[in-house]
């Protein structure tokens, strides 16, 4: 069933579009494919009542009592349908303290839980602020010595050719120009 706002975006698929988000955040990969975006577990359901503005007390009673009702026994997991659809009508009727998740109360309390679920997803990701230590230990301009080595001109590592002194076992000393020309020279 369709859920639409006033303007008439789908809260619905709002919804499932931060559950996602958060499912993605949860496994540390933004490209996954789609089929593993819809299945989330406990951490995913959790950034998706902090989302809604649930309260703690909430989080914890979803985590005992209305997530274990709803997830797959096996796998711990749940889709974003059934998140949907289920679990977050019944956070909604526990957020606006009533017995059901049909009452007018807890229908309203869903749909403001659903807005500040699009709220959320429209804030979008907050870049992490770098205090100052950091930025001065990771700005490889202002490395000298041996450590200096360890970086190309863009500050880009070298990986193991930064690190490693590779020996050259040609025969010739290091600052000699005139090497691989003795079969040159006629």
């Amino acid at each position: 069933e369709k859920d639409a706002d006033s303007d008439g975006e789908d809260l619905n698929a709002l919804c499932e579009q931060f559950f996602e988000k958060c499912v993605c955040k949860e496994k540390a990969k933004a490209d996954l494919p789609k089929k593993e975006k819809q299945v989330g577990k406990a951490t995913t359901m959790k950034k998706m009542i902090e989302g809604a503005k649930g309260s703690k007390d909430t989080v914890r009673y979803c985590e005992s009592s209305i997530a274990p009702k709803h997830q797959d026994p096996k796998t711990k997991t749940i889709s974003s349908k059934k998140f949907i659809k289920h679990v977050l009508p019944e956070i909604a009727a526990k957020e606006a303290k009533c017995k059901s998740a049909d009452e007018p109360k807890a229908k309203t309390q869903l749909r403001t839980m659903k807005k500040n679920i699009r709220a959320e997803l429209q804030k979008g990701d907050k870049t992490q602020k770098v205090d100052a230590t950091t930025s001065r230990l990771t700005d490889t301009s202002k490395y000298t010595g041996a450590h200096k080595e360890r970086f190309d001109a863009d500050g880009k590592g070298k990986g193991s050719d930064g690190r490693v002194d590779k020996v050259d076992s040609s025969g010739y000393v290091g600052n000699y120009k005139g090497k691989d020309t003795f079969d040159k020279k006629k």
